[in-house]
């Protein structure tokens, strides 16, 4: 009688051997819990061995209030904000690739915003061409300034590039080190989605 372990099957044994068995097994008995539950462990035992994409800070409530790259970041922004919340990691299996939008127009950004309707257009604008300027190259363009050698002035409005491709508009606030999408943002304003890695100040207006 086979006896019941702790120990883990190697990642390929159980992919190639037992899985096979297991789904033939579960086909002739009509039955697919088992096999489904197994593609879930193995689903389990493949996070446990990734490292997380980021950290969660979780409020209170349980909705999340921001979200960054490490873990010493996470505890110096619940820390900052209210040690009662929490830290949780999460995964991501694979990177999108980043899409560049369509230009905006005064009456779509007032659909879409409905307050300062010209520097939410700008800066949209100016986020769309920094992706074209950049195209689809693997190698860091020109201009962009790496998180780990500098940041921004305090509360200057700057286009941030985060882990997974993504653009943004953002301000910098020098006491918390995070990003906003507001001037003066508190932990409501944080970018929830935003890991930045780059940075670069906004492109000059285009002339009249």
């Amino acid at each position: 009688m086979s006896t019941i372990t702790n120990n883990k099957l190697p990642d390929e044994r159980v992919s190639n051997a037992t899985l096979i068995r297991l789904i033939q097994w579960a086909d002739q008995h009509n039955s697919h819990y088992v096999a489904a539950a197994l593609c879930e462990l193995q689903e389990r035992r493949k996070a446990d061995n990734q490292e997380p994409a980021g950290y969660h800070v979780i409020k209170e409530c349980g909705r999340v209030g921001c979200s960054v790259a490490t873990l010493k970041e996470a505890e110096k922004t619940r820390d900052f904000w209210n040690k009662k919340w929490t830290i949780r990691p999460y995964f991501y299996s694979a990177a999108p690739a980043p899409v560049v939008p369509d230009e905006i127009s005064p009456k779509q950004a007032s659909r879409s915003y409905g307050g300062e309707v010209h520097g939410y257009r700008d800066g949209w604008n100016a986020c769309r061409a920094a992706m074209l300027q950049a195209g689809n190259s693997p190698v860091t363009p020109d201009g962009w300034i790496s998180c780990s050698e500098r940041m921004p002035e305090d509360e200057q409005e700057v286009i941030v590039q985060n882990k997974l491709g993504y653009r943004y508009v953002s301000y910098f606030d020098e006491q918390s080190g995070l990003f906003f999408d507001m001037r003066g943002g508190n932990q409501i304003n944080c970018i929830e989605h935003i890991l930045v890695t780059h940075w670069m100040p906004l492109p000059a207006p285009p002339r009249q």
